[in-house]
């Protein structure tokens, strides 16, 4: 088959999407295939979230109507990690383990000591907080000081209007 019916082809029967290498493609077709997949990007991800939502309902509807089995389908349950409940009633902990409760509370008055400590003896050489420079110094003379440094460059692709050009 020769390159130009090939190409009338192609518009006929697309190559599914999965299979075309879009960077690949020539220079000028690199800012149509940003936005193509952009879009695609978008609504698969649309199409994901209405997948999940529907899952997530199922789910709930089979243990909510104690479905276990069906049309040769089983339901498995694995229960997640348990995690132990926070101690909130401190009066009857101090009351049940009074000896504990003396050694914990002593514990952590010695944990939080030894930190003030560590961190005192290292504040000279720790790094100074921008947002507590910013309110004791001033954020514009602080921005003077340190300026800035770009974290990040992002780009969009957009089709041209007529007669306009918009590039982000």
């Amino acid at each position: 088959m020769n390159p130009r019916k090939e190409q009338q082809d192609l518009i006929k029967n697309p190559l599914p999407v999965s299979t075309v290498d879009f960077a690949a493609c020539p220079s000028e077709q690199v800012l149509q295939n940003i936005a193509f997949l952009t879009g695609s990007i978008e609504e698969t991800q649309l199409h994901i979230n209405y997948l999940q939502r529907q899952l997530d309902q199922l789910k709930s509807r089979a243990i909510a109507e104690n479905i276990k089995e069906s049309a040769g389908f089983f339901l498995v349950e694995t229960p997640g990690k348990k995690m132990r409940n926070a101690i909130t009633n401190i009066e009857a902990f101090k009351t049940r383990f009074p000896d504990g409760y003396k050694c914990i509370r002593t514990q952590q008055a010695t944990d939080i000591f030894d930190r003030f400590d560590f961190d005192t003896k290292n504040l000279e050489h720790s790094p100074i907080p921008i947002t507590l420079a910013d309110v004791k110094v001033g954020k514009d003379l602080v921005t003077e000081f340190v300026g800035y440094q770009l974290q990040k460059v992002s780009i969009t692709v957009m089709k041209n209007s007529v007669g306009q050009r918009q590039i982000k």
